[in-house]
């Protein structure tokens, strides 16, 4: 997690800037999007960011212990030399950061993916208003009704003797459970 915040920090707070369009905390706070796999790792993960980004930027923070500190301030060193940055332009983009703080993306690759097609659900093939199937219930749902209606369809078409015949050999409590 450590080596994600570091290059989340370094992007946002030198790196976006080398790029051209970004010459402002609002853009850099947008440019970037940190994905974990579970909530709580992106939730770790936004804190550690935010508690850096106050250190960098010349705020008390106490929720870092003694080691995290002085590594997040020598980070802070590391990051203005590495892009032939003055230290108080560092510190200024972090205090320009923290209040674009809300922008700061970081999230699961669910959440990310989620907002993405609400984002755009016409272009993803989707109504306006979709909800995702997290219990997987509506995907259930289709299926079953895809396996009856074909079943249907099957038993009274014109390979119908064929179609019983494929049934007969399928076990029927795996049909039954599909």
């Amino acid at each position: 997690t450590r080596v994600l915040v570091d290059r989340y920090l370094a992007w946002t707070l030198a790196e976006v800037y080398h790029r051209g369009d970004i010459d402002n905390a609002t853009k850099a706070a947008g440019s970037i999007v940190a994905i974990t796999f579970t909530e709580k790792a992106a939730g770790e993960m936004q804190q550690r960011i935010l508690r850096s980004l106050r250190l960098i930027a010349g705020l008390k923070e106490t929720r870092l212990s003694d080691h995290e500190r002085s590594y997040v301030l020598t980070l802070r060193q590391r990051i203005a030399t590495h892009w032939s940055l003055d230290e108080e332009l560092v510190i200024t983009r972090a205090q320009e950061l923290l209040a674009e703080s809300h922008r700061l993306e970081v999230s699961t690759i669910h959440s990310f993916a989620t907002q993405l097609l609400h984002t755009w659900p016409l272009e993803a093939g989707l109504h306006p208003d979709f909800q995702p199937d997290e219990s997987g219930y509506e995907r259930n749902r289709i299926i079953k009704k895809a396996v009856y209606t074909q079943t249907r369809a099957g038993i009274s078409g014109p390979q119908s003797t064929d179609y019983i015949n494929l049934l007969n050999r399928l076990n029927p409590n795996a049909l039954l459970n599909v």
